[in-house]
C-alpha cells in the first residue's frame, strides 16, 4: 500500500461525497477501484532512482510538494532515498506524501560551508533547463487543461473499457506505443482538480547502446525530449479524438514539474468539484498497465537522434549542395573547330541575346553574347559547365534565351565530333564518362576495398565472393549485400550452403533454408543449380509455392472456381482455408498429394526451399503458407501443439532474399490512406483489435466504413479491402508509421518558362511539383528480424541499399563494387521523343533502321512487339546473355516520383529520384555487359533528351554509379536541337 488504511477510509468518504454527484456512477467506480487497488508500478520504477550519486554530485528526479523550491533542488529525492527506512521517519509512505516531480536532472557543486545555503543555490545553481540529463527513464507526461466538469468525464471515459482494459482508449496508446522497442508503460493518475496527467514511459538503456544519446549535452537533451513530446502528441490526440485542443505544452519539458501518481495536493482555492480549501486530495492512479515482456531488438527505438541534434550513419544526410561538374574541361580548340563550333551557336543563338565569341581561359571555355545593337562589349556569358546564358550588362533586363540541350562544354565535343565525321574521321560520339561527377560513398570498411582491389574479371569476382561470404555470415545476423549485376552472389552462397548449415547445427540452430527469388521460374532455375552443386552434400533443392499459387493450381488442374478472398468472407467463414476445407474437399485432398509429392521428392535428406520474395516475407506468420509445407501437416493427434510443433518444423536457419527491391522493406502509403485506416480501426476495435483476425468480421467492417466514407486513392486505385488489412495490422500494433511531408529535392529541376520548340514559354515536367508537400506515412516492414538465424539480401541497387540503412541500422551493408574489373560501352541515343507514350514506336523504328540485326527489346508499354521484355521482368535475368539489347530510359510517373520523395524525406536523403534511374540502367545493362557480358554482345539505350541531361546535372553525381560507359552518339539519322532543329528555326 501506498496510501494508509486510514487515508483509504478517508479518500473513499471524498469520493462518495463529492466524485458521485458530480461525475456520476461511472467515475466513482473508477475512483473507489482506484484506491483499492493502488497500483505502484511507477513509483517502483522511480523511486530507486530518486537520487544517484556519482563523481559529478548525481543524477536525481527533482520532487517536491510546492513548486517553489529552488532550482528544482534535489534534497527532498536525495534525503528519501538515504533513509535506509523512509516509512520511520516520514511516519508512512514519503512518495504519498509528493506533489509534484520531473525528469532526471544533474545536481549542480553543493555550496561552501558556512555560507547560506539557499541564497548560494539561488545564485550560482545553473537553470534546470540547463541540467537536464539522460536517466534510465523518461516520462512524457500530456495535460488536457480545461475547466469543464463535462470535460473531465470526458477524460475518465478515455480509460473505459467493457472487456479488456487495452480497449480503452489509453489502451489504443498505449497498443500503438508497443510498436517501440524502448517503450515500458503508461500510468494515468487524477491530477487532484479538474485534468488528468497522462505518463508515458520510454526506457533509455537501448538508445545509450544504439544512438549514443548519453553523449548530448542538456540544450540538445532537453530540445530532443521537447521534439519527442510533439511526435506522440500528433499520435495521441486522433486516438484520444480531442477536438480543436491541445495538451499543456509546459510539459514538454524534461524540467517542468507535473503531478505525481499516488501523490497528494492540498486545495488551495476554489476547486471544480466544490472539494473545500484546504482539503488533502490524492492523485490517485486511476489507470497503469506495463509492458508484459522485454522490448526486443525487432522493433525501432521511440528515440531518434535527429531531434536531439545528431545523426546515425543510418540517416547522415546527403548534402544539398551542387558540386562543380567535374568533367575533363574540352582543351584547346584548334580554329578549324572553334568556328564550326561558333557557326553552331550562331544557328542556335540568332537572335537577341546573339553569339558573340567563343572565350578560352586556359582552363576551360566559355561563349560570350551581345544583348543588343547598342551592346558594344559582350558581357552575357556561358560557361562550359552551363546550359544557360548568364544574363549581365547593357540592355539584359528583358531578355530571355533558350538553353542548350546540355551543358556548353557537352555541345562543344558533340559539335567537334559531328566535324570530325563530316571529314570522315570519326563518328559523332562523345564518352560521357568525361562529364560525370562521381558521387562520394559511404566510408569503405577493409572488406570492401579489399574486394574493390582484387576483383578484375569473373574468376577473380567468384574467388573474391567466396572468400566475402566466409567471412560475413558467421558474424551477422542480418546482412545485406550490394554488388554488379551477375557477379555471383546467389551462387556462391548456394556453393557454400553445407558449410553455413553445419555452422548453424553448432550453434542449436535449425538447419532449414530458404531461398526467395522474384518469380516461380526464376525459383525453379535456381533450385535446379542448387541441387547441382549440392547433390552430394545431402541437401535438396524443392520448389514450394504460396498457399494462393498452390490453390490457384489446384483449381485450374481440376477445373473447379477458386473461392475469393472477398468470397470466403461474404459466406461467413472466419478465413479462406477454411472455406476451402468446407466447400472444396477435393482441392485439399490436392493439397495433401502434392505435399505428399514434396517430401517423397525430399527423402531423408535436407530439405531446402525454394519460393517467392512474398513467401519470405510473410514467413515469421502462422499462416498456411508456411505451416502447410511442415512435414507433420497431415498428421493427426498432433492436439493443442499442433500450431507450435509446425512452425518449429518450418523454422529458418537461413534465408537468403534475392534482388530484394525498396517496397520488400518498407511500406510507404499517402496520410490519406493510413488516416482512413486508422479511423476505421477505432471505430471497430472489437474486429481489428481481436488477436486472431476474423475474415468476415473484417470485411463486415470495412464495407460499413467504405460506406460512410469515400475510399482513398492508392495512386489511381481505391482502396483495396486486402490492402486495408495489411495497413492495419501496422496500425494495431505490428510496427509504427513515421510521418513525413514531400519536398522537391531538386532531382527533376523544374524551371518555370522553359522555352518550347516554337519559342513559347513552357513548363518543364508537368505534373511533379504538385507532389510536393504531401503527407505521407513510412514504416518499416522488419520481416527480416528473426525471421531465421542467418538472413542474406542481395541486391545490385543503391535506393533499396539507402532504404535499408534507414529501415534497420543494425543490418551489416556492404556494398562490394569492382572498379577495376571491363568497363563495358553503352549506346546512348538522346531525344525529347522518348516517352512513355510511344516507346512502342520508337523500338519498332529503331529495328526497322537494322533489318539485318536481331534486337531484344528491354523497355515497358511494349508487349505488342515481339522479342521484348519489361524492365522488371528483366531484373536478375541469366536469359539475355550474350544478346544485343535495347533498352529505354523515361520519366517515371508522378506517383512514383511523390513515393520516392516521401522515402528522400524518411531517409534524409536527397538522390533517391536519380537512382532509381540508375538502379534501373544498370539491371538492364547487366542482362548482357559486365560479368555477363558474352562475345561482341551489344547494348543501346534510347534515353530522353531532357532526362539525360537532368542525370548528368544531378546535384549528387548520381550517374557516376553507371556500372557501364555511356557513349553518346548524333549521326546523321538523329541530329538534335543544335543542327537541324536550330537550322529550320534560324531560316
Amino acid at each position: 500500500m501506498i496510501y494508509s488504511n486510514t487515508d483509504t477510509e478517508n479518500f473513499n468518504t471524498l469520493w462518495h461525497e463529492y466524485i458521485g454527484p458530480k461525475l456520476g456512477k461511472k467515475p466513482l467506480n473508477q475512483f473507489l477501484s482506484a484506491t483499492q487497488k493502488q497500483e505502484k508500478w511507477f513509483a517502483e520504477i522511480i523511486r530507486p532512482r530518486l537520487f544517484v550519486p556519482d563523481q559529478f554530485g548525481g543524477v536525481y528526479y527533482p520532487v517536491d510538494v510546492t513548486t517553489f523550491s529552488v532550482g528544482r533542488n534535489h534534497h527532498v529525492a536525495e534525503t528519501i532515498a538515504s533513509e535506509a527506512d523512509p516509512l520511520t521517519k516520514f511516519g508512512g509512505d514519503p512518495w504519498s506524501a509528493l506533489t509534484y516531480f520531473a525528469n532526471p536532472l544533474r545536481v549542480w557543486h553543493r555550496s561552501p560551508v558556512g555560507e547560506d545555503k539557499s541564497i548560494n543555490e539561488a545564485l550560482a545553481a545553473d537553470a534546470p533547463k540547463d541540467r537536464v540529463v539522460l536517466g534510465d527513464y523518461h516520462i512524457l507526461t500530456y495535460e488536457f487543461d480545461l475547466k469543464n466538469v463535462e470535460f473531465l468525464k470526458e477524460q475518465l471515459s478515455w480509460l473505459r473499457s467493457p472487456g479488456n482494459k487495452l480497449d480503452s482508449r489509453i489502451g489504443r496508446l498505449f497498443k500503438r506505443c508497443s510498436g517501440y522497442a524502448d517503450f515500458c508503460g503508461i500510468t494515468v493518475n487524477y491530477s487532484g482538480s479538474k485534468s488528468l496527467h497522462i505518463h508515458v514511459v520510454f526506457s533509455t538503456a537501448l538508445a545509450r547502446q544504439k544512438l549514443g544519446l548519453d553523449g548530448y549535452g542538456a540544450t540538445d537533451l532537453r530540445d530532443g525530449f521537447a521534439a519527442h513530446w510533439e511526435r506522440l502528441h500528433e499520435t495521441l490526440l486522433p486516438i484520444l479524438d480531442v477536438q480543436g485542443l491541445r495538451a499543456d505544452s509546459a510539459l514538454r519539458f524534461a524540467e517542468a514539474f507535473r503531478r505525481v501518481p499516488n501523490g497528494c495536493r492540498v486545495v488551495d482555492g476554489k476547486h471544480l468539484l466544490g472539494i473545500p480549501e484546504g482539503t488533502l486530495v490524492p492523485q490517485i492512479t486511476l489507470w497503469e498497465e506495463s509492458r508484459s515482456r522485454a522490448a526486443g531488438d525487432d522493433l525501432p527505438l521511440f528515440w531518434t537522434p535527429e531531434a536531439f541534434g545528431g545523426n546515425t550513419r543510418a540517416r547522415k544526410r546527403t548534402k544539398n549542395t551542387k558540386p562543380q561538374r567535374a568533367g575533363k574541361p574540352v582543351g584547346d580548340m584548334n580554329q578549324e573547330e572553334m568556328d564550326y563550333c561558333a557557326t553552331r551557336l550562331r544557328e542556335w543563338y540568332p537572335d537577341w541575346p546573339r553569339f558573340d565569341h567563343l572565350d578560352f581561359d586556359g582552363r576551360k571555355w566559355s561563349a560570350k553574347f551581345r544583348n543588343s545593337e547598342a551592346d558594344r562589349t559582350p558581357s552575357s556569358i556561358m560557361r562550359e559547365n552551363y546550359a544557360t546564358i548568364h544574363l549581365v550588362g547593357r540592355d539584359a533586363a528583358e531578355l530571355k534565351s533558350r538553353r542548350l540541350p546540355y551543358d556548353l562544354g557537352v555541345m562543344l565535343r558533340l559539335w567537334r565530333g559531328q566535324l570530325a565525321s563530316e571529314q570522315g574521321r570519326v563518328g559523332d560520339v562523345v564518352m560521357l564518362d568525361d562529364l560525370i561527377t562521381v558521387p562520394t560513398t559511404q566510408p569503405l570498411t577493409e572488406i570492401e576495398r579489399r574486394f574493390r582491389d582484387d576483383v578484375i574479371d569473373k574468376t577473380s569476382a567468384a574467388a573474391a565472393m567466396n572468400a566475402f561470404f566466409r567471412v560475413t555470415v558467421p558474424v551477422n545476423p542480418s546482412l545485406m549485400v550490394v554488388a554488379p549485376e551477375g557477379v555471383g552472389k546467389t551462387s556462391v552462397v548456394m556453393a557454400q550452403h553445407h558449410e553455413i548449415a553445419a555452422d548453424l547445427e553448432r550453434r542449436g540452430e535449425s538447419s532449414l533454408g530458404m531461398y526467395a527469388f522474384a518469380d516461380y521460374k526464376t525459383a525453379a532455375e535456381k533450385c535446379d543449380d542448387f541441387n547441382t552443386l549440392q547433390q552430394a552434400n545431402g541437401f535438396v533443392g524443392v520448389v514450394i509455392p504460396s498457399f494462393a499459387r498452390m490453390y490457384e493450381e489446384e483449381c485450374e488442374r481440376i477445373g473447379v472456381k477458386m473461392i475469393s478472398i472477398i468470397e470466403a468472407a461474404r459466406t461467413g467463414f472466419a478465413s479462406r482455408l477454411s472455406a476451402i476445407r468446407e466447400l472444396q474437399p477435393q482441392v485439399m485432398d490436392r493439397f495433401r498429394q502434392q505435399h505428399a509429392q514434396v517430401w517423397s521428392q525430399i527423402g531423408g535428406q535436407c530439405p531446402v526451399f525454394f519460393g517467392v520474395h512474398q513467401v519470405a516475407h510473410d514467413w515469421w506468420k502462422n499462416s498456411p503458407t508456411r505451416t502447410m509445407w511442415a512435414r507433420s501437416y497431415w498428421m493427426e493427434g498432433l492436439g493443442d501443439d499442433r500450431d507450435a510443433i509446425l512452425r518449429k518444423e518450418t523454422d529458418l536457419g537461413l534465408l537468403v532474399h534475392d534482388e530484394v527491391k525498396w517496397d520488400s522493406l518498407v511500406d510507404a502509403q499517402p496520410e490519406a490512406v493510413v488516416r482512413w485506416v486508422e479511423d476505421m480501426t477505432d471505430q471497430d476495435r472489437k474486429v481489428w483489435g481481436a488477436n486472431r483476425a476474423n475474415l468476415h468480421d473484417r470485411l463486415r467492417s470495412f464495407e460499413h466504413f467504405s460506406a460512410q466514407h469515400d475510399r482513398p486513392l492508392v495512386g489511381d486505385t481505391p482502396l483495396t479491402f486486402e490492402d486495408a488489412q495489411r495497413i492495419a495490422d501496422v496500425v494495431g500494433g505490428l510496427g509504427s508509421w513515421d510521418h513525413v511531408v514531400t519536398a522537391d529535392s531538386g532531382e527533376y529541376r523544374f524551371r518555370k518558362a522553359t522555352v518550347n520548340d516554337n519559342g513559347e514559354a513552357a513548363d518543364f515536367q508537368d505534373g511533379y511539383e504538385q507532389r510536393h508537400g504531401r503527407d505521407w506515412r513510412v514504416v518499416s516492414k522488419n520481416w527480416w528480424s528473426g525471421v531465421a538465424d542467418r538472413v542474406i539480401l542481395l541486391t545490385t541497387e543503391a535506393v533499396p541499399t539507402a532504404v535499408a540503412r534507414t529501415a534497420d541500422p543494425d543490418m551489416a551493408i556492404f556494398e562490394l563494387e569492382a572498379p577495376k574489373a571491363r568497363r563495358d560501352l553503352v549506346d546512348v541515343y538522346a531525344d525529347r521523343s522518348v516517352r512513355g507514350d510511344n516507346l512502342a514506336s520508337l523500338c519498332t523504328d529503331f529495328r526497322a533502321d537494322r533489318p539485318a540485326e536481331s534486337w531484344f527489346i528491354v523497355s515497358n508499354r511494349v508487349q505488342t512487339l515481339p522479342d521484348t521484355m519489361t524492365h522488371a521482368g528483366a531484373r536478375g535475368s541469366n536469359a539475355l546473355k550474350g544478346l544485343d539489347i535495347l533498352q529505354t530510359m523515361t520519366w517515371m510517373t508522378a506517383f512514383e516520383y511523390e513515393q520516392l520523395q516521401a522515402l528522400n524525406a524518411w531517409t534524409g536523403r536527397n538522390d533517391l529520384v536519380g537512382l532509381r534511374h540508375i538502379d534501373e540502367f544498370n539491371q538492364t545493362a547487366g542482362r548482357n555487359l559486365g560479368f555477363r557480358h558474352q562475345g561482341d554482345a551489344r547494348h543501346t539505350l534510347l534515353v530522353n533528351l531532357r532526362l539525360l541531361d537532368v542525370l548528368l546535372d544531378h546535384h549528387t553525381g548520381v550517374l557516376g554509379r553507371a556500372r557501364y560507359g555511356l557513349r553518346l552518339h548524333m549521326d546523321s539519322d538523329q541530329r538534335y536541337e543544335a543542327t537541324g532543329r536550330a537550322k529550320s528555326r534560324a531560316a
